[in-house]
């Protein structure tokens, strides 16, 4: 099961601010849904994903985006693997229904840490409710964990995968076991690479 993912923005949003700590990291999503799930399924995700981020240092707020809008259906393939990438405190996903073949079969998501314009983050629902059949592990749940994995990703720029843990490539029996029980977490360097990308980007969006 390969941990690729896409986040669609949905026409809600749902920003903890009664959660903010200012003595944590801050990032932003902006969530796409183009499936037209439930929304209480689509806010049980990102809460998944949000405590994930917050037992890593970091807090995320995220909005659902419209459908309509232009950013919803925009995705950037065109930047090479190798170029560099500026670091950022706002990432978008997209969350469509089906893979389509320009991406790794079997796949949960996909992530896009080069691109520079639309979807950074990439979400496949029917690979999750496939999984889910398979696993038994609910689909907010996948979804929430794969998200994670997906902002990883992009937060370190790099598609590089751990040989265990949330980031790796594909989810052993080990891991789903973890993520049922809601036990499943970035590694310490882990968290460690995704605060300093969030202080590089503060430091990139300072007034000079």
């Amino acid at each position: 099961m390969r941990l690729w993912l896409v986040l669609i923005a949905l026409p809600l949003s749902a920003a903890p601010s009664q959660l903010a700590n200012s003595g944590l990291a801050k990032l932003t999503l902006l969530a796409y849904d183009l499936t037209g799930m439930r929304i209480s399924d689509l806010a049980e995700a990102v809460n998944q994903t949000t405590r994930i981020f917050r037992a890593a240092g970091i807090d995320l707020s995220w909005t659902a985006g419209s459908p309509a809008a232009p950013e919803a259906h925009l995705l950037d393939l065109s930047v090479p693997t190798g170029a560099p990438v500026t670091p950022r405190r706002l990432i978008v996903a997209q969350i469509i229904n089906k893979r389509t073949r320009a991406f790794p079969s079997g796949a949960l998501g996909l992530s896009l840490p080069n691109a520079r314009v639309g979807a950074q983050v990439i979400l496949f629902l029917e690979e999750i409710q496939r999984q889910q059949a398979q696993t038994g592990v609910s689909v907010p749940c996948l979804l929430g964990y794969a998200l994670a994995h997906e902002l990883g990703h992009v937060l370190m720029r790099s598609n590089a995968h751990s040989p265990r843990g949330l980031m790796r490539a594909e989810w052993s029996r080990a891991e789903l076991d973890r993520i049922q029980h809601g036990a499943l977490k970035f590694t310490k360097a882990e968290a460690k690479a995704l605060c300093a990308s969030l202080l590089a980007a503060n430091g990139a969006l300072a007034p000079h």
